[in-house]
This record gives C-alpha cells, sequence and structure tokens, in this order.
C-alpha cells in the first residue's frame, strides 16, 4: 500500500516537477557547506523568520520525504526571497547547475510557493474538479495511478478492507458504504460480501487453531475461587452446574450452533465506537 500510494504521489508530483525542483536546488545549495548555512541563518534573521526547524533535503523517489522538504522549507519564504543579496552565487547556483534530469532548475517564481503540497491531503474527486489548473492536472495524474492499482475490485486485496472492519469506528457498515460510494451500489454490495465472507473464512482458520486453547477454558468466578471442600454441599452442586453451562455455551459458540454468535459476530453486530476529538489518538489495544 506504501509503494502504490508513492506511485500515485510521484505521478502528481510531476506536474508542479519545476517547482519542486527549484527548492530541492535551493536546499542542497544552503545545505552544501557551513559558510552557506551561516549566510542562510544570518538572511534568516534579517527577514524575521523564526522557524527553529531546520533545512532537510528529499530523496526524490520518496514522496514523504519531498513532502518534509517542502512543508519545512515554506516556512523560510522571505528568506529566500532575499537570500541572493546575502550570497551573490545563490542565483547563480540555480541558473547553472545541472539537475539529476540534466536540466536546469532556474530562479524561484511565485508560483512555487504557490504549489503548495498540502493540496495532497484533499480528496481526488474534490480536487479534480478545482479551478486551480494546477492541482486538477496533479489529481488527473493521480487519478489514473489510483485507478491502475486500486480501482478493479476483482484485484483488490480483501485483507485491505478487513483492516478497516478491525477498527471499531468503521467495522462492516462503514466500509460496505465506503464501497458503494465508489464503485456504485451493485458492485458495492458484491464486494462487500465477499469481503465479509473472506472476513468469517480467516477467523474461522484462527477459530481452529486457538479453540482447543486453555484460554478459551471458562475462567473461575469470585464464586467458586475457594476450594470444593470448603463450601456446604449445596454451593459445590451450584458451582458444578454455572461450571457445566459456561462450558456448554463456550462449546456451542466454537461448534458454530445454531443461536450461538462467534466473537466476531458480536463484534459486527455491536454499534460502531463514536468519532470524537481525541479517535486519533485512540489505542485498539486498550479498547
Amino acid at each position: 500500500m506504501a509503494h502504490i500510494l508513492n506511485l500515485i504521489v510521484q505521478d502528481g508530483l510531476k506536474e508542479i516537477d519545476l517547482s519542486v525542483k527549484g527548492v530541492r536546488q535551493a536546499v542542497r545549495y544552503v545545505r552544501s557547506s557551513p559558510q552557506r548555512t551561516l549566510k542562510f541563518r544570518e538572511c534568516c534573521a534579517h527577514q524575521e523568520v523564526e522557524c527553529s526547524k531546520t533545512l532537510c533535503l528529499d530523496v526524490p523517489t520518496r514522496w514523504n520525504s519531498t513532502y518534509l522538504m517542502l512543508e519545512t522549507v515554506q516556512n523560510f519564504e522571505k528568506a529566500f526571497d532575499k537570500f541572493h543579496l546575502f550570497d551573490d552565487r545563490f542565483s547563480t547556483h540555480l541558473f547553472t547547475h545541472v539537475c539529476e534530469d540534466e536540466n536546469v532548475a532556474g530562479p524561484f517564481v511565485c508560483d512555487d510557493w504557490v504549489n503548495d503540497i498540502y493540496e495532497l491531503d484533499s480528496h481526488l474527486k474534490v480536487c479534480l474538479a478545482s479551478d486551480d489548473t494546477n492541482l486538477s492536472k496533479m489529481t488527473g495524474k493521480m487519478k489514473e495511478k489510483f485507478k491502475k492499482y486500486l480501482d478493479e475490485p476483482e484485484k483488490m486485496n480483501k485483507m485491505i478492507f478487513i483492516a478497516s472492519v478491525l477498527d471499531p469506528h468503521n467495522k462492516l457498515e462503514y466500509v460496505g458504504f465506503a464501497l458503494e460510494e465508489m464503485f456504485g451500489e451493485g458492485p458495492g454490495k458484491k464486494l462487500t460480501a465477499e469481503v465479509d465472507a473472506y472476513l468469517n473464512s480467516l477467523f474461522g482458520e484462527y477459530q481452529k487453531i486457538y479453540s482447543k486453547g486453555c484460554y478459551l477454558q471458562p475462567y473461575p468466578s469470585k464464586s467458586t475461587s475457594s476450594d470444593d471442600t470448603s463450601e456446604p454441599y449445596s454451593g459445590n452442586v451450584r458451582t458444578k452446574s454455572v461450571r457445566t453451562k459456561q462450558l456448554l455455551k463456550r462449546q456451542k459458540e466454537d461448534s458454530g450452533s445454531v443461536g450461538a454468535k462467534s466473537e466476531l459476530e458480536r463484534y459486527i453486530g455491536e454499534g460502531q465506537e463514536s468519532l470524537s476529538d481525541d479517535s486519533y489518538d485512540f489505542k485498539i489495544l486498550d479498547w
């Protein structure tokens, strides 16, 4: 999934390749020597740029490193606009230094700052209809790559959706809704049924492995923790009866008897966890 995402974003970034290339060359120039770094700091101080971040150079084949580079650089826009006054070689470097593709980056222009990487956080459909021609073109490229890898239901790995089902904020209800939104009602319902069947099949495989394990045996309750010989006869019988009923219930669930619900069925049947402001800090193991 990370590789596919990288391909999608890289295709989108090609639409603003000149801007990214210019940023990359500028950052490389500043970081190439202590003297240049010192001059850049002087420029930042003169332009009253108050940012504690350090310029970082990206690895062009990794979109996340490009994102971090652009995110950092945008804080220093004022400094880069005036840096040629502190270092007369800066502009010459941008005009003459050959990049990886054997072309020169050229100077910064205002459009370079407008091509903001944050726009990639927007939904593809919304971006595609944007009045911003740069953004619309970028999204078109990304949409093509998206279709190639993720827009054919029969080729999609169902495990992707199961991961979402196992988020208690989502469960199967959300996944089914999302699939119908993506592919239409008919194909969406069909794919949802396939995901449900695959999930139950997977659960069944784990159940075969672990249903005989001791952890599935009923835990003794507080009322049964004492030694049998210390309890009255009637209490001992009652305790054994409770244990027997618990064991019967467990066996019915393990065997899939009619009327018994598996742990998976109970999970799916319960309501979704409500979304809140702290949902992004949600810890599944604590839940």
